[in-house]
């Protein structure tokens, strides 16, 4: 399994707000609300400054906390994404500019054999003509790999895929409602259905890379997550996830996993906390409570 850093591994479990579209009527793309760089997120969009997430086990009664903050430049792009847990910081340097945007990660960790730890990524993604991520260059030490990732004819994601494995995503109307996982280890992969609310949000992250709508895609989404939570991966889904289930090809590796959602909302509308349910039925079960500040 590649990495996961802190403040990714923090909004997979994190539930965040979007903004209603439709294939019908055009929809709301990253170009709908372009700030200059095909990034959902202009002036009058909602934007988060504060992620923190409360995670308790139901069996042992374990639990974590991460705190995550967001800030934007004058054309409301984030620009820098910190996470801390306690134990492990993550910085996210966000630079874009030649149709490319470039991500630089420094992570920070105590290890008890070795002391204070640190190291470097870098993700450079390049935009197709729409504003959209269409290959991702991972380097890491020595190590370098591509993902691409492939869009129908209205800007909606079909596909992601690396050599490390993939992920397919069916859209029914506007919400993705099922998706298959392949490679990374897990046999024949893993496929999941996805039910929503009715419920719409807006706001400038796209709430498929903080929950189980894309994650449940496999792996593939840790490497697409640092632009498609900004809007950089083509169209969002419109409303907001209820359940996710996902059931694995090989049932000697988790068998069936049930995720589920429900939400409090502030006056404006935009989420004030969600309460994510996950269920492996054995023993790694859990509930996260996840709160977010605006500006």
């Amino acid at each position: 399994m590649k990495k996961l850093s802190v403040f990714f591994a923090t909004v997979l479990f994190a539930a965040m707000g979007f903004a209603s579209c439709s294939k019908d009527n055009g929809g709301s793309t990253n170009d709908d609300n372009d700030n200059g760089d095909g990034n959902s997120g202009g002036d009058n969009v909602p934007r988060v400054t504060q992620i923190v997430c409360e995670s308790n086990s139901i069996h042992d009664g374990d639990g974590y906390s991460y705190t995550t903050k967001l800030s934007y430049d004058s054309q409301g792009r984030v620009i820098n994404v910190s996470s801390d847990s306690g134990y492990i910081t993550d910085t996210y340097t966000y630079s874009y500019g030649n149709g490319k945007i470039t991500v630089k990660e420094i992570s920070k960790y105590d290890d008890d054999l070795n002391g204070s730890q640190s190291y470097e990524t870098q993700n450079i993604a390049t935009l197709d003509a729409g504003g959209r991520v269409s290959q991702i260059i991972h380097q890491y030490d020595d190590e370098s790999y591509t993902t691409d990732i492939r869009y129908d004819s209205g800007g909606y994601m079909q596909e992601a895929s690396s050599v490390y494995g993939g992920g397919n995503y069916i859209w029914s109307g506007v919400n993705i409602t099922s998706t298959k996982a392949y490679g990374f280890g897990y046999s024949a992969g893993y496929t999941s259905v996805i039910t929503y609310t009715d419920k719409t949000y807006t706001g400038n992250l796209f709430l498929e890379y903080l929950t189980y709508v894309i994650e449940s895609a496999g792996e593939i989404c840790v490497d697409t997550q640092p632009f498609g939570l900004l809007g950089f991966c083509g169209q969002r889904c419109a409303n907001l996830p209820l359940k996710v289930v996902r059931t694995y090809s090989d049932p000697n590796y988790y068998g069936v996993e049930t995720i589920t959602y429900s939400y409090t909302f502030n006056n404006d509308g935009t989420v004030k906390t969600i309460t994510e349910n996950y269920d492996d039925g054995g023993n790694d079960n859990r509930t996260d409570v996840i709160t977010f500040s605006y500006e």
